[in-house]
């Protein structure tokens, strides 16, 4: 336990790693043709180290080569990373394009190295957001939120602002799931997530394991709508980070080491360093999944207007992009929009309220219409 109540992200999660690293599979592959989507069946400790000065300690991280995933990589640090702006700019050289930030704990601590991290990755070049670390069982999820969003954790669409992220995970003091019924966690992270929205204009990230989600929401499948934050910790990070929460077909970030190249915890978003700008500058309107959800995945993304419109992306195996609509519960016939994807993958996408959307995907140029 930590009783200055400063726990990094991740920080309960090594314990736990055996357990998720044994019951988490990866995901199938889609399976699409020209027609569309094929449905599917129902269905780090945060204490100092000991090693030296955290100089010393931001040099020996620098020398490790960890297999990283695919992706756009990055980190997250928090009050135990003193870090000063020439660091940043070596943490940049190094190929760290994005950070995460602890900004708040409750509503009674705030990181005295948030603003000097917040400020030198931006600096550095880095895109950069802020997170929480949840503790249900002191206050309501309003109240932190509230707290985590007049300390640091809001959002500006500048194209260097991640959204504000709920880190929620093993209870480091107690009871796993802080002594909530899964009702009561779903309803307390559901108050969170609503308060920042409102304050700040953007859903709130999630930032969980599979495991804890599964023990202390029931697995509840609500949340689609806010980005998800993964962690998982595998040698075989080829193999992704394994099952994830019900609520998401899809990861955005992944934390898949609490050690490597960078300082903190590794981190990895899921598409390119274009989808990553589009991500922090873009709040999306709404994305969710259909009723009848088809086989989602890195070749598929779906996008919904406030009137309702369901907009569903894919790659044909002809390598274009196609295309079909839904309002109400009728969808449109499957059409070809003659834009050739080829060997791209991982699509996302955007629609604005006036129904122009954005799609973008790795390994060939951005679409829109």
């Amino acid at each position: 336990m930590n009783a200055a109540h400063d726990h990094t992200m991740g920080s309960t999660v090594p314990e736990h790693t055996t357990a998720v690293t044994q019951s988490a599979q990866s995901a199938p592959a889609p399976s699409q043709d020209e027609s569309g989507p094929v449905p599917p069946q129902p269905s780090q400790s945060d204490a100092p180290s000991a090693a030296g000065t955290s100089t010393d300690r931001f040099a020996a991280a620098s020398l490790i080569k960890a297999a990283v995933p695919s992706g756009t990589l990055g980190l997250d640090v928090s009050g135990w990373q003193t870090l000063s702006r020439a660091n940043w700019t070596t943490i940049y050289s190094q190929g760290a394009r994005f950070a995460y930030v602890k900004a708040t704990e409750g509503t009674t601590y705030t990181s005295s190295q948030f603003s000097e991290q917040y400020n030198d990755s931006y600096a550095a070049g880095l895109i950069r957001g802020a997170y929480h670390f949840a503790t249900p069982d002191t206050s309501s999820g309003t109240a932190q939120a509230t707290y985590f969003v007049a300390h640091g954790g809001g959002w500006s669409a500048d194209g260097k602002t991640l959204p504000p992220l709920l880190d929620i995970e093993y209870n480091p003091y107690g009871a796993t799931c802080y002594g909530l019924s899964q009702a009561q966690m779903v309803s307390w992270i559901t108050d969170f997530s609503n308060t920042v929205q409102a304050l700040t204009g953007r859903l709130p990230a999630i930032y969980s394991t599979t495991d804890w989600w599964t023990q202390c929401t029931g697995n509840s499948g609500v949340f689609v709508n806010n980005p998800l934050f993964i962690a998982r910790y595998t040698s075989n990070v080829a193999g992704g980070p394994g099952t994830l929460p019900a609520s998401w077909y899809q990861y955005t970030f992944w934390q898949f080491a609490d050690s490597g190249t960078f300082p903190g915890d590794q981190d990895v978003f899921n598409g390119s360093l274009l989808d990553l700008q589009t991500f922090a500058a873009t709040n999306p309107v709404k994305t969710t999944q259909p009723a009848v959800a088809p086989s989602l995945g890195r070749n598929v993304a779906l996008a919904e207007t406030t009137a309702g419109k369901v907009y569903l992306f894919w790659k044909g195996n002809n390598g274009d992009l196609w295309i079909k609509t839904k309002s109400g519960s009728s969808w449109s016939a499957s059409t070809d929009t003659g834009r050739w994807i080829g060997p791209g993958s991982g699509l996302s996408a955007s629609v604005n309220p006036s129904g122009s959307f954005v799609v973008i995907w790795r390994g060939a140029m951005p679409g829109s219409g």
